[in-house]
């Protein structure tokens, strides 16, 4: 791995142009939203030089151009307040792909609460960080998406899927998606957080003695709110977390009326 040092020794400041400043890779940093305007639009009303910092880009591509690992709010800022014809200051890190650039934004990000599990999620696989890319083929495997969206397709509890596959594996995490996606499709509600981490759970815990086709067959029985429902209900009962009662509501559900051949042992 390419090494970039931050010491301003060896990657002196230099002032560069915003026009020649730009987010190349956009799989590489966090896509502009609702936060990132409402941040931007903070810094044009309140705009304070001494505060500015230093933004961070990668070396310029053919075309001159520096792509915007860290500070793109800024950025945008300065350009909204000036125009295109105004410089500031940069540290140029020793980084040329889109690779190298989502790996320093990761870095760069790691404790930063304004960039969602979702948007580092992304990134990370542009990165090829293993964990991320072996989740990341999973739901692409069956249709699904990181996105905070609210599309049939999209997985917004991203931390979920990472934490399942890091603790069990990529087999129980495979099990869990599978099998909620062959019992809802996409329905509403059927890949939130606490769901998945249910059927992870169950998956991890029960294995081999699961009849799919028994646990989908009850499954279908009840909407993915009902589920969650049941699995709050539990959760107060037990005093145990949703994710937690969640994979209980299953294995009730799975074993009620089950016979002895069938029949899961808790």
């Amino acid at each position: 791995m390419e090494k970039s040092s931050l010491s301003k020794t060896d990657q002196p400041i230099k002032w560069i142009l915003t026009r020649d400043i730009s987010v190349i890779w956009l799989q590489s940093q966090r896509p502009w939203d609702s936060h990132a305007e409402t941040a931007k639009n903070k810094i044009v009303a309140n705009f304070d030089p001494d505060a500015f910092g230093v933004l961070q880009v990668t070396l310029p591509n053919g075309k001159g151009m520096y792509h915007c690992i860290d500070g793109q709010v800024r950025h945008r800022s300065v350009e909204e307040m000036w125009g295109d014809g105004q410089r500031v200051p940069c540290q140029v890190l020793n980084a040329k792909d889109p690779k190298r650039a989502a790996e320093l934004f990761g870095l760069f990000n790691t404790s930063r609460s304004h960039v969602s599990a979702v948007h580092r999620f992304n990134v990370n696989v542009t990165a090829g960080y293993p964990d991320e890319v072996g989740c990341h083929k999973i739901i692409t495997r069956l249709g699904y998406k990181a996105a905070l969206d609210h599309e049939p397709d999209s997985i917004r509890a991203i931390g979920t899927c990472l934490a399942i596959y890091k603790q069990f594996g990529h087999e129980t995490l495979g099990q869990a998606l599978t099998t909620i996606k062959d019992t809802w499709g996409a329905a509403d509600g059927a890949v939130e957080g606490a769901i998945i981490r249910g059927y992870g759970l169950f998956f991890a815990t029960y294995g081999k003695q699961i009849n799919r086709v028994r646990l989908i067959k009850r499954g279908k029985k009840q909407t993915p709110g009902q589920l969650l429902e049941d699995g709050r209900n539990l959760r107060e009962m037990w005093k145990m977390s949703l994710g937690g009662a969640v994979s209980k509501a299953l294995f009730e559900g799975y074993n009620r009326g089950a016979n002895k051949a069938v029949r899961l042992t808790d």
